[in-house]
């Protein structure tokens, strides 16, 4: 009896795939188990970047459907290894990148690259089918042989586990060709950019020398131009010649006037000279004058202070003989 929600297929009993799936595992079915075979060139039948990505990221999608299916058919069988290989976490497919097709001048190694991605796709496809052998296999030897149940589930987590190392390895592989493409795109983006950038600068140029042909025109023009202005200018400065004399001649009297003008001015500097420096003899006269004012002020109120003390000291000194002689004649008239 068949389990239900299962496909017979030469490789052994496996869940159904889904619809995008169906037709390639048709196509595995009727190619056998050998697996292995050289990758197709894509050059050869005129493929993109893009369509050969999508085919090999479909291949990448329904090989990790496969592998989950037996994962989960290995778990119904109740062993405990397989529980670590099923917690590590499933690879997403990378979408196609949209380009140009490629030329062979290019991109040689990329697609030698392609070329050995999908060899080793082809590996991983060969080893789903010998896992899904492997898994007939181990149901057959659990209904004959329960015993070996564990030292198969431990073969069949190794051969899981390299599956997906295998996995991991072609996502990697995806990637780094991704990479590739996308370093090749932003390259040429770049030789068109300063293609561009050439091609403005060309326009430049010729625009640049249409208009020096045009400034040399306009030169020749300027040139005629100037030389009729130049024979005006020589009739001008003739006439501004005669003037010059003139005003020259002018010129030269008012020279004299100002000599005469600074001659005076300089006898009365002098004099002006002399009378700062009397009025500065004369400041520093008043200067001592005021000093000797102010000593004299200070030793006047000195003296008046020591002529207040002495009449103080005269009064006491007339009060105390007044004292006296009042004392003496009392002493007098008592005896």
């Amino acid at each position: 009896m068949e389990p239900a929600g299962r496909w017979k297929t030469r490789g052994g009993l496996v869940p159904p795939p889904d619809r995008e799936g169906a037709s390639i595992l048709v196509m595995q079915e009727a190619s056998g188990d050998k697996m292995l075979r050289s990758a197709v060139p894509s050059l050869q039948i005129a493929a993109t970047v893009p369509e050969a990505l999508t085919v090999l990221q479909q291949r990448i999608r329904v090989a990790e459907e496969q592998a989950d299916g037996l994962l989960r058919n290995l778990g119904t069988q109740g062993l405990s290894k397989v529980e670590n290989v099923v917690s590590v976490e499933p690879l997403r497919p990378v979408s196609p990148i949209q380009i140009r097709n490629a030329s062979s001048g290019e991109s040689d190694v990329l697609w030698k690259n392609y070329e050995t991605l999908v060899s080793r796709m082809c590996r991983l496809e060969s080893i789903i089918q010998t896992l899904k052998l492997n898994l007939f296999r181990l149901e057959t030897e659990k209904e004959l042989n329960p015993t070996h149940s564990a030292q198969l589930a431990q073969q069949l987590s190794s051969l899981q586990a390299e599956h997906l190392e295998e996995l991991r390895a072609a996502q990697r592989e995806v990637m780094r060709v991704r990479q590739q493409l996308n370093q090749l795109t932003q390259e040429k983006e770049a030789a068109e950019d300063e293609a561009k950038r050439l091609a403005a600068a060309l326009e430049i140029a010729t625009a640049s020398k249409m208009d020096a042909a045009m400034a040399a025109e306009d030169l020749k023009l300027m040139k005629s131009e100037m030389s009729r202005r130049l024979q005006e200018a020589k009739g001008e400065l003739a006439q501004q010649f005669g003037q010059r004399v003139l005003l020259e001649q002018s010129h030269e009297g008012l020279l004299q006037r100002l000599q005469n003008m600074e001659t005076a001015i300089s006898v009365e500097r002098e004099q002006v000279h002399e009378l700062q420096q009397k009025c500065q003899a004369l400041e520093s006269d008043t200067q001592s004058v005021k000093q000797k004012l102010l000593k004299e002020q200070q030793r006047a109120d000195e003296l008046e202070l020591k002529c207040k003390d002495l009449k103080m000291a005269a009064d006491a000194e007339k009060s105390r003989l007044t004292e006296m002689a009042e004392e003496r004649k009392a002493s007098t008239e008592l005896t």
